[in-house]
């Protein structure tokens, strides 16, 4: 997937930021790659947010299944179909109060993004990808090679407690 000069100039961007020492985070993120924030959204966020993905997943499926709306219109392609779903979300209700939470004043998510890339950054998809009980270990994404600059971020926001039998 080829990226415009405009994406390129945006790469080059990011790997100037920042300017100002790392925040504890920003500095975890850097050296490993990955970081863990607790309690993100609010309980009760997480339960209309893991409500509506479900009642959304349950009407796209339908209407998928009448042949009113195209299958990669609302899923994404994943790598293993088979006990996964991966469901685009529309930017309206609890998937755009969970951005404003997630983002918003008084997040730590938010800082943190705005720390790793600045002003540049773009969402590229709001999903809920689920597992159902015996599904594989998610694999790296394959499109997503390694760069000395990340060309993403991705934030995985649990709904739910997990454990090995529910999936991986």
């Amino acid at each position: 997937k080829g990226a415009s000069k405009g994406k390129k100039k945006a790469s080059k961007a990011r790997g100037k930021v920042p300017t100002r020492p790392l925040s504890a985070l920003g500095a975890e993120m850097k050296a490993n790659g990955v970081v863990r924030i607790n309690n993100a959204l609010s309980p009760d966020l997480v339960e209309r947010l893991r409500d509506f993905c479900d009642k959304e997943r349950e009407e796209v499926r339908a209407q998928v299944d009448a042949g009113t709306v195209d299958m990669k219109a609302r899923f994404a392609d994943l790598v293993l179909l088979d006990k996964r779903c991966d469901l685009l979300l529309p930017l309206h209700g609890p998937p755009l109060e969970a951005m404003h939470q997630l983002l918003g004043e008084g997040s730590v998510l938010g800082p943190l993004l705005h720390e790793l890339v600045g002003d540049t950054g773009v969402l590229q998809e709001l999903a809920c990808l689920t597992s159902y009980p015996g599904s594989e270990q998610q694999p790296l994404h394959p499109d997503t090679p390694w760069t000395p600059i990340p060309s993403a971020y991705t934030a995985f926001i649990a709904l739910q407690d997990i454990d090995e039998e529910m999936g991986q």
